[in-house]
Order: structure tokens, then sequence, then C-alpha cells
């Protein structure tokens, strides 16, 4: 069946009335599925940049002193 053959599906004409608060409802509504999941990425965002900070900071230790002296004074930063 070509293309000419199939019917057409077009939305429907929405009066602009509607259409502002009706996007309204459902952006808030598509948020609100959203936001365990966007929580849950937010945590996960911070807790990998903490990370990452933890692991440059004794790096940056590790050229200059011990690897044991390096552990003992990234542990007493965060502790």
């Amino acid at each position: 069946m070509g293309k000419s053959q199939q019917s057409k599906r077009r939305k429907s004409k929405v009066s602009k009335g509607q259409t502002y608060n009706g996007r309204r409802r459902a952006d808030r509504g598509r948020r609100a599925r959203r936001r365990a999941r966007t929580e849950r990425r937010r945590r996960e965002h911070r807790q990998f940049r903490f990370r990452v900070k933890v692991v440059r900071y004794y790096r940056k230790l590790r050229k200059q002193v011990s690897e044991k002296r390096a552990v003992e004074l990234t542990l007493a930063r965060w502790r």
C-alpha cells in the first residue's frame, strides 16, 4: 500500500485558549513522573563529583608525600 493510499492521521486542532493551560498541565505531569529519576541522578552525580575531588586531592598529595601520609591527610580532610 503506497503512501497516497494510507489514511492521514493529523493532530486535532486545539483552540488557542486551551493550549497554554494544557501544555502547562502536561509539563507538570511529566516533571512529577520524572522527579524520582531526577533526584536519583542528581544524588549520583553529586557523589561522583565528590569522589573525583577526593581522588584528585589524593593524587596531588601523593606526588609530594608518601602513600601512607597521603592517605592519612586525605582521610583527615573528609572525616
